[in-house]
């Protein structure tokens, strides 16, 4: 099976990932989707996708790394962004982000940044995967009006179950992990619920979103993420593993698979 989204980069020494990897592999997953989220990591995530099988890539700025851009103009940035996307299966991660946006400037920056990132997407005809938290609203906005032909993933969806549907016409699928699975998390189970079969993927965001706070989480734990999301939507494990891995690659391309190497 295949992580949607994950970020084996955060694991910085060899070896570590290497035991990483073999977990996941002994899990069940046997591919993982490594989005790089500023100009700091995307030649360690290119490396990634060279030397480690089973990994594809996308790259873009995430809107928790707009400090990172340096002094430099946006323009020279994307310049440098578009140096690394022959090869990747999309454009991302980005979005927006309201909890980190303090003011109406920052929230003025995101969607610049954003909006010049939806310009190369649909310049080289790549998919978006898209993080978006207590933006929804306005992110359907910003998406209807400057349409992805590819569409993407809305990665971690916390968005409400209402919107599913508009999402849906723009092309988008919708990522879950182990969070839904968290007592409080009912608004995440009713979008679960709400997400038709051919647009629902898993994934971990490892080593981000764990079961619970304060843990590390891992790739291996896509294993769970199929248990819970069966359990929510009340499908055979198998199903949710099957429709996952298919609708991923019907948007982003076939995901290479490690077999039994790193």
């Amino acid at each position: 099976m295949i992580d949607s989204h994950c970020h084996l980069d955060d694991w910085s020494t060899g070896e570590e990932r290497d035991g990483i990897l073999r977990q996941a592999r002994q899990a069940g997953v046997d591919g993982f989707v490594v989005p790089a989220v500023s100009p700091d990591n995307w030649p360690e995530v290119a490396e990634l996708a060279r030397t480690v099988a089973g990994v594809q890539t996308a790259y873009g700025i995430h809107p928790h790394y707009l400090d990172r851009l340096g002094p430099g103009s946006l323009e020279t940035v994307l310049a440098e962004l578009e140096r690394f996307l022959p090869g990747a299966a999309a454009l991302g991660e980005v979005g927006l982000d309201r909890r980190v946006a303090r003011d109406g400037g920052e929230r003025k920056r995101q969607e610049e940044v954003f909006l010049a990132q939806i310009g190369i997407a649909q310049a080289r005809l790549l998919p978006l995967i898209v993080h978006c938290v207590r933006a929804h609203g306005r992110l359907l906005e910003l998406l209807s009006s400057h349409r992805i032909e590819r569409g993407g993933i809305l990665h971690w969806y916390s968005g409400p179950a209402e919107l599913v549907g508009d999402f849906l016409r723009l092309g988008f699928l919708f990522g879950f992990g182990l969070a839904v699975g968290r007592p409080q998390a009912s608004k995440a189970r009713a979008a679960l619920r709400a997400v038709p079969a051919e647009a629902l993927v898993i994934e971990t965001d490892a080593p981000d979103q764990p079961a619970r706070p304060g843990e590390r989480n891992v790739p291996a734990a896509l294993a769970e993420v199929a248990r819970i999301v069966a359990e929510i939507r009340g499908a055979p494990v198998g199903e949710i593993v099957e429709l996952s891995d298919r609708n991923l690659e019907r948007v982003l391309g076939p995901i290479p698979r490690c077999g039994g190497s790193t």
